[in-house]
């Protein structure tokens, strides 16, 4: 998988060149928003809004409504008069120990249909990569090499394409996804 991967890729390419009947290796271009945000689709509301809201102040990342919206592409000029109802603008910093975080998920909820429009599109778009990647080839064996910790890129592309996918970490914890972790 693309990203951390690259330096798995270039070591096993080195051992493709030594020796070819090993399975030909296949760099898949792939982020965490890209497939874990459409996957949220099926989730229920609160699993939803926590995706979309997801942010790591203990790295000092801060998050506005403008920039989950502008991530979504989704046009905040007609959005000034719904987040004012809760408090908040759209460049409020978000944060979990006020009412910031509630109300902007509150705010989130309410345009919810707008977000998963949105959504949806993103969604046809990675199934459209998927397959021509060949991932939703039902006859391939398919493993994917990553550094990751929990495997949410390959869980996301097992859920979508329903195929059995067979990973290989460095890195993975106890705290990997239980639906890939025989795999």
């Amino acid at each position: 998988l693309a990203r951390d991967g690259f330096f798995v890729k270039n070591i096993y390419d080195l051992y493709y060149k030594q020796n070819s009947s090993l399975p030909q290796p296949h760099y898949l271009y792939t982020s965490r928003r890209a497939f874990q945000w459409v996957e949220i689709l099926d989730s229920d509301i609160d699993e939803f809004l926590f995706i979309i809201t997801a942010f790591n102040p203990q790295f000092s990342q801060e998050l506005t409504c403008r920039e989950i919206l502008n991530n979504l592409k989704i046009d905040t000029t007609d959005k000034l008069d719904v987040i004012a109802k809760y408090g908040i603008s759209l460049d409020t910093v978000l944060c979990i120990e006020n009412d910031t975080l509630v109300n902007a998920r509150k705010f989130l909820k309410e345009i919810i249909n707008e977000i998963k429009e949105s959504l949806n599109k993103e969604k046809e778009m990675v199934m459209l990569y998927l397959d021509s990647e060949g991932l939703n080839d039902r006859n391939k064996n398919i493993a994917i090499f990553d550094i990751g910790w929990r495997g949410s890129i390959h869980k996301s592309i097992q859920l979508f394409t329903k195929n059995k996918i067979f990973g290989y970490y460095f890195g993975t914890n106890q705290f990997i996804h239980s639906e890939i972790k025989d795999n």
